[in-house]
């Protein structure tokens, strides 16, 4: 595994990590079906009780624990170890991944505390993702301007196309008393095989918003002086085998048609905990955060939700392109 290394002051540099890509890929997998296991009674009790890390003997922590911790720290040593030295003398990462890394929350890896429990890298960094490195020349800052009535931007929020997002209908009230000129998240439909025949739920005429549509500007929509495109949706940053493709995922598409970031997911969100993040979010950009700022502050919020502190609740979404 090669990591190129580049910093505001020096770079590129290049560390090398002696492990094969069929085992990285293995760890990546072992985290992602390791995933599965939060919405177990066991986890949930774990987390409601506050040891949810930690090794405490019963058959629940190897069983439901042990995986995902285990991926945790392995990724950690194999991505981040080798670059500690700049990792910890940086306020922001910003990460460019490869093949099967684009689905992998490197926000959430973390190291093993003296107590058993885990260190999170979001607890002290924020993070954006790039699809390329090339991305870095093309992002400018767009800042935004508030007032004691909220954002003078408007907002344009979709959810709850068929009744079956009780949450996302929360969400987006919440977020319209935030935002002047607000309208009225939706469900995200992958296709692994197809992936520009993925769309977005609408309700309505057409009732889909598919990538083919988006990256071929089938309805001419237009992201002129759009700061931010807010997937909340279910694996938004997943589709193809090809990650880097136009057509790969949802949010690629937009990247593709001009939106300067895209705020997308990484698997089957819950509900109620992304109303909670999605609310943080925007309430920490209306106060004049970042937005790699605004989602990590929004990730610690609902983390420290007892209710939430598996990283499947937590860590789904990334900040994709522009960070400011």
């Amino acid at each position: 595994l090669y990591i190129f290394v580049v910093t505001r002051d020096a770079g590129p540099s290049i560390r090398t990590v002696a492990i094969k890509r069929a085992d990285l890929v293995k760890l990546v997998m072992q985290y992602r079906e390791a995933l599965s296991s939060a919405t177990e009674q066991s986890v949930l009790d774990r987390s409601a009780r506050g040891v949810l890390w930690k090794d405490d003997g019963k058959p629940d922590f190897k069983s439901d624990i042990a995986p995902i911790k285990d991926a945790t720290i392995s990724l950690y040593n194999a991505l981040i170890a080798p670059v500690q030295a700049e990792v910890d003398t940086a306020d922001t990462l910003l990460i460019v991944p490869a093949g099967e890394l684009y689905y992998l929350p490197i926000h959430a890896l973390g190291r093993a505390t003296p107590d058993g429990s885990l260190s999170f890298l979001i607890e002290q960094k924020r993070f954006a993702y790039l699809a390329s490195a090339d991305l870095l020349n093309a992002i400018a800052s767009v800042r935004i301007v508030a007032n004691n009535h909220g954002t003078t931007h408007p907002l344009l929020a979709l959810g709850n196309p068929d009744g079956s997002l009780p949450a996302a209908s929360e969400e987006v009230s919440t977020l319209g008393r935030l935002f002047i000129n607000a309208n009225i998240i939706t469900h995200g439909m992958i296709n692994s095989l197809e992936p520009k025949e993925s769309y977005l739920l609408l309700a309505g005429d057409p009732g889909r918003l598919s990538v083919k549509d988006i990256v071929e500007d089938n309805f001419k929509l237009s992201f002129n002086g759009t700061r931010i495109v807010t997937l909340s949706a279910c694996e938004t940053n997943i589709g193809g085998f090809d990650p880097s493709a136009v057509y790969s995922s949802l949010s690629r598409a937009f990247t593709k048609a001009g939106a300067p970031t895209v705020v997308a997911s990484l698997w089957s969100v819950n509900d109620t905990s992304t109303k909670e993040t999605m609310t943080n979010f925007y309430k920490e950009i209306v106060a004049g955060q970042s937005k790699a700022e605004a989602m990590r502050r929004a990730q610690l919020a609902v983390m420290h939700d007892q209710r939430f502190a598996h990283p499947y609740y937590w860590a789904p979404f990334i900040v994709l392109g522009d960070w400011k």
